[in-house]
C-alpha cells in the first residue's frame, strides 16, 4: 500500500521553500514513531520519498552508534 500522497515531497530546487529540510526530517520522525526504524524505511520507499528514507536510515545509524 502506498502511502497517502497529501505529503508529498518535492526535489529540492530553486524554488523549494526554506524549510524542506526540517520538513523531510519532521516527516522521518514520524514515520518512525508510527513504523518503527524498518517498516518505515520500507513505506517511504513505496512512496517513493528517497530523501525520507534516507533521512531514517540516517537516524537509525545514530541510534546504534550511541549504544
Amino acid at each position: 500500500m502506498i502511502m497517502n500522497r497529501t505529503l508529498t515531497i518535492a526535489r529540492k530546487n530553486r524554488y523549494t521553500h526554506p524549510g524542506h529540510e526540517t520538513r523531510t526530517n519532521e516527516l522521518a520522525k514520524l514515520l518512525v514513531n508510527a513504523f518503527g526504524y524498518d517498516q518505515a524505511i520500507e513505506k517511504a520507499k513505496q512512496s517513493h520519498w528517497d530523501n525520507v528514507a534516507q533521512a531514517i536510515h540516517f537516524m537509525l545509524s545514530k541510534s546504534y552508534n550511541r549504544f
